[in-house]
């Protein structure tokens, strides 16, 4: 018989594979999206950008379920949702650029500023709160979703750095929308696994 930290450590390692699966399967879709838009795959308002927003709006939901359900956190799951609302801010931009010319997508800065303020004024938790919140392993899925957005997605997807290497290589827009797009679909999604996996990891950790 499983004692009962072995049955937490399965059923954290079998919500870790589920995770896995669900990158596997959005790249098989990605695949099969490509058969049938081919170029216009990821242009803005199609599935794919459709789906990055989902995926930031359900995080973003989550994060603040969290944060309503529990107080010892609040500060830190309003920041990393508000890290959401800035980055579904940003896929926004061209929205935003008609809407608010002058700010743009920049207006998402305001979200996860607002949750420094609320961190500020609330510091004399934070402290015994961060400590908490960088030992989960929701953390860690977040240091891995923003490597596969920021390194990944886009660095190697930006165009000064694929042009100097596809010197004759046309299309390179698409190129690097190949590379953006995609790999900012698996960021978003591991970034929704990990508002759900830190509920699972802070309930763990309440006395």
């Amino acid at each position: 018989m499983l004692q009962g930290n072995e049955k937490s450590v399965l059923f954290a390692t079998g919500r870790q594979v589920l995770y896995f699966c669900g990158c596997f399967v959005l790249m098989l879709f990605q695949w099969r999206t490509a058969m049938v838009c081919q170029e216009e795959t990821f242009a803005e308002g199609r599935i794919i950008e459709n789906l990055q927003l989902a995926f930031l709006a359900l995080a973003l939901i989550s994060f603040g379920c969290n944060a309503i359900l529990r107080l010892r956190t609040r500060g830190l799951s309003l920041f990393c949702g508000g890290c959401c609302a800035l980055a579904f801010c940003r896929e926004l931009d061209s929205v935003l650029d008609a809407a608010l010319p002058a700010v743009s997508w920049r207006i998402g800065f305001a979200f996860p500023l607002l949750a420094i303020v609320y961190i500020l004024r609330h510091r004399n938790q934070f402290r015994s709160s961060l400590f908490l919140f960088l030992q989960t392993p929701a953390v860690v899925m977040l240091f891995s979703a923003l490597v596969v957005i920021i390194p990944v997605a886009q660095m190697i997807g930006h165009h000064s750095f694929l042009k100097a290497i596809l010197v004759n290589i046309e299309h390179i827009n698409h190129i690097k929308e190949l590379f953006e797009e995609a790999a900012e679909l698996i960021g978003y999604f591991i970034v929704f696994c990990a508002s759900l996996e830190l509920h699972f990891n802070l309930r763990q950790k309440e006395p």
